[in-house]
């Protein structure tokens, strides 16, 4: 992103903006300066913002805080600065008009399949309260209670006994149940106890902790915060198969059906224990398929002893027995978005930055992937998460703050949409309770918030 500078307020500004693109991985690097703002005549020293830190300076008076809220959003959350002239690309929800009523559910073969029309009207849905009844971050005069908002995989657990564990790219904050900072564990490194960059934060039965690493090791934590036993590295983990009864999923070696190449690929998954013994092998599933510019995985998640499974382009979702067998398909007809060639190129250049790249080099980068076959579709199901009832939680792609919740059976539950904090506030669902449900999001300064929702449904 090319460096911003702004000429009102007697200060310039310079950032620069790095994304990666793999899954839903943005790492972003910072560095600004803030030089001899004018106020009230006053002279404020100049200070380097730390890349971990862009919400506040460091070690800040209350003066350099108030300044700071002065700050325009997009730079204090170290957002991509869009050209003026650019419209940033936007994708209509998925499922957005996916309704409920009385679903055509029928037997094929020993199969359940349940269709949903587009056309039908709800019944019934969930509420989410917009204002929170407890939340954690922000901007704090105690630094210790601030959250990292550099970490794109931030995320918490709730224990049993109502504390609090939130994962820092390099340690774990415990929280007690009011909000209290009550300590933090780990570090930087490859050691035992010590992290690259957490990846997911998963409670086990009886509180334990399981820690996945971005290097794919993981460790096992005590409810108090005392390191039990870290292991190596077994394969990638996608995000949200860990269960509380310590099994992940584990991807293996990839497949292309050379007869059917419009199939995509198909993975080898597997069921490990966290120290890495094997459950079970989970057979040939959908695999990761590049798509250029559109973030996008296929969903294998344990539930009960079975499998949800989807390659997410169209919404359809099977739920697989322990053995392998088809026990249910759920299939939402309409809710796939046509993508336009237009379509295609805004999000191809707004994939391609701007950065230290020359015109013709980013032209060239361009050029190479509008070459890339388009799918003819936007992929329909994002994320996807699995709830304390085993209901299974649908993200729309391209909005995360809507879901659609079925039961296991294939039984529409109803829609959630995340409370509204403004666009800058990228809310973010990061943990699902019996009746809440737990938001991350930005405010106005770019600190990041956790905050707990009551969740109700809306009788019909």
């Amino acid at each position: 992103v090319p460096a911003a500078r702004t000429s009102g307020g007697g200060h310039s500004t310079r950032m620069r903006c790095q994304l990666c693109s793999v899954g839903a991985c943005r790492e972003r690097a910072h560095d600004r300066r803030l030089a001899e703002p004018h106020t009230g005549g006053s002279r404020m020293r100049q200070i380097r913002l730390h890349s971990n830190t862009a919400r506040r300076f460091t070690r800040l008076t209350r003066a350099g805080k108030q300044f700071a809220r002065l700050l325009p959003a997009a730079l204090c959350a170290g957002e991509i600065n869009w050209p003026q002239n650019a419209s940033r690309p936007t994708i209509a929800s998925s499922a957005a008009a996916l309704q409920q009523s009385p679903a055509n559910a029928r037997d094929s073969a020993g199969i359940r399949v349940v269709e949903y029309q587009t056309s039908q009207a709800y019944a019934r849905t969930l509420r989410i309260d917009e204002k929170p009844f407890f939340s954690l971050g922000g901007l704090r005069d105690n630094d210790s209670e601030e959250l990292d908002d550099g970490h794109s995989l931030l995320s918490l657990v709730t224990l049993t006994n109502g504390s609090i564990v939130v994962n820092e790219p390099a340690q774990l904050k415990f929280f007690s149940r009011t909000g209290a900072f009550v300590r933090a564990v780990g570090r930087s490194g490859a050691g035992p106890g010590e992290f690259q960059q957490t990846r997911e934060l998963c409670r086990l039965r009886g509180d334990s902790l399981l820690v996945i690493d971005q290097n794919g090791r993981r460790s096992i934590w005590t409810s108090a915060g005392a390191h039990v036993q870290t292991f190596p590295r077994i394969g990638l983990i996608p995000i949200n198969t860990c269960r509380s009864d310590g099994t992940v999923v584990v991807v293996g070696s990839e497949f292309r059906d050379r007869q059917s190449p419009q199939r995509g690929p198909t993975v080898n998954y597997e069921l490990r224990r966290y120290d890495g013994t094997l459950v079970r092998s989970l057979g040939r599933l959908p695999g990761h398929e590049y798509l250029g510019p559109l973030d996008h995985e296929p969903v294998v998640m344990p539930i009960d002893g079975a499998l949800v499974v989807s390659d997410g382009m169209r919404f359809e979702w099977s739920v697989l027995t322990s053995d392998g067998r088809t026990q249910t398909i759920v299939r939402v007809h309409g809710a796939e978005r046509p993508l336009s060639d237009a379509e295609w190129r805004r999000l191809v250049e707004w994939r391609i930055p701007f950065g230290g790249n020359s015109g013709a080099i980013r032209n060239k980068s361009i050029a190479r992937m509008m070459s890339m076959k388009r799918p003819a579709y936007f992929p329909a199901i994002g994320r996807v998460r699995v709830d304390q009832s085993s209901n299974i939680w649908i993200g729309d792609y391209g909005d995360p703050r809507r879901w659609t919740v079925f039961r296991k059976n294939g039984e529409l539950v109803g829609r959630v949409v995340l409370p509204w904090a403004g666009a800058e506030a990228r809310s973010e669902l990061v943990e699902i309770g019996a009746d809440y449900v737990a938001v991350k999001h930005f405010d106005s300064d770019g600190a990041v918030h956790l905050t707990y929702h009551r969740m109700s449904r809306i009788s019909s």
